[in-house]
């Protein structure tokens, strides 16, 4: 197939439903229409298309539903969608999805998700082996390609988290100047992040689903990591904390995409 792919969906509204993956309701299956195994193989790949990337929910969906507002986990008993199947790309990215229980027809809802990165496409299928189009692995780095986090980082003196994220992609975000000196800044600044803190921007950090905040001597003197967290209602990953610290950069582009 063409790696371009056919065009990716919307999210759905369609309904509510708890998330549990649900059998065929009735009808022809794969599994029943075609003679052997029916099958949907490929790689998912960071927004850059050139990373591929382990752990990501792969699947043919049932329905769809709409992130929840706010800041929001899923959880592996109780996932955002329904699916007939779904699998998980191995350390290498690739994966290859059984279509046995998926309803038969033309094409099935194809989705590569991790965390609020979403990718939810139509995909021709006929019966035996099929190689999903390259577009349609590719998690989006950016809202017109799909769901992506709201995010926000700060750029540093040292770590310039935000060619990190760049570099994987990703290029829907919001920059803040968190180093004293505002000179050749990497990337075009909305605001300084201390007004980001302190809520004096146009925007507050509640206003993202992630923040990176990059390595800034004598730029945070003032920020405990008590006070920030205490300007903030976000919810936090336990092993996460907010401090003027280069761990915090390694671990959020760690944790970012895994």
């Amino acid at each position: 197939m063409d790696d371009s792919g056919p065009m990716p969906m919307e999210a759905g509204v369609e309904g509510g439903g708890d998330g549990d993956p649900i059998p065929n309701p009735g009808g022809p299956t794969f599994g029943t229409k075609c003679s052997g195994a029916t099958s949907l193989a490929g790689k998912v790949f960071a927004p850059n298309g050139t990373d591929p990337l382990p752990n990501v929910y792969v699947y043919a969906a049932s329905k769809v539903n709409p992130f929840p507002p706010g800041n929001y986990c899923n959880q592996c008993n109780m996932p955002l969608d329904v699916w007939y199947t779904h699998v998980q790309s191995a350390v290498d990215g690739t994966f290859s999805l059984d279509l046995s229980s998926v309803p038969f027809g033309p094409d099935v809802t194809f989705v590569v998700n991790v965390g609020r990165f979403r990718k939810v496409t139509k995909v021709p299928v006929m019966c035996g082996a099929n190689m999903t189009p390259k577009a349609a692995s590719t998690l989006p780095g950016k809202s017109a390609d799909g769901d992506i986090p709201k995010i926000a980082v700060s750029t540093g003196n040292v770590d310039h988290l935000d060619q990190i994220l760049t570099a994987l992609g990703i290029t829907e975000y919001d920059c803040y100047e968190g180093r004293t000196s505002s000179s050749n800044p990497t990337c075009p600044t909305k605001d300084t992040t201390p007004n980001l803190l302190n809520k004096t921007s146009s925007k507050t950090i509640n206003d993202y689903h992630l923040f990176f905040l990059s390595c800034a001597p004598n730029a945070y003197k003032t920020f405990g990591s008590a006070t920030i967290a205490s300007k903030s209602s976000m919810m936090l990953p336990p092993e996460s904390s907010l401090s003027a610290s280069p761990s915090l950069g390694a671990t959020s582009v760690k944790r970012l995409m895994s």
